[in-house]
């Protein structure tokens, strides 16, 4: 029964249904902030165009096996791929549930927190770091 109800909790976390189609939109949407600012801030994002939906499943909060563990058993069993989004603070905290994300073939994200008066660099830093620890760490 947790299992179950851990793939309902996948469903309603969080569900974006891509409608074919939009991917070109999509993907002028996400090169305006990259030519907006020269590339200085951000890397083109690429897009791989498709005509048939899909549903993207983003999770956050990495601090409870158990409940982890039912989602990775769910998506396993329903062929499912997700994207984990970690946050410095997770990464601190949750190395062996991140690797265990990483053992079940699931994507890692990075998860930002806002920081009162953060300004673009400290962002930046933020990004760089947590981009550094998933590489070194991970190999993501």
């Amino acid at each position: 029964m947790q299992h179950k109800k851990a793939g309902y909790g996948i469903l309603l976390f969080l569900c974006l249904v891509l409608i074919g189609g939009g991917a070109a939109s999509a993907a002028d949407r996400a090169a305006a902030p990259y030519t907006e600012n020269s590339g200085t801030h951000v890397e083109r994002l690429q897009f791989i165009p498709t005509t048939k939906p899909a549903v993207i499943f983003t999770f956050g909060g990495l601090s409870k096996g158990a409940e982890l563990d039912g989602i990775l058993t769910e998506m396993a069993a329903q062929g499912m791929r997700g994207t984990f989004f970690v946050t410095e603070r997770e990464l601190q905290r949750n190395g062996e549930n991140i690797r265990r994300i990483v053992a079940a073939g699931q994507d890692l994200g990075i998860g930002l927190r806002t920081e009162a008066g953060a300004d673009t660099a400290a962002y930046e830093a933020q990004i760089q770091r947590i981009q550094t620890a998933l590489r070194t760490r991970y190999g993501v």
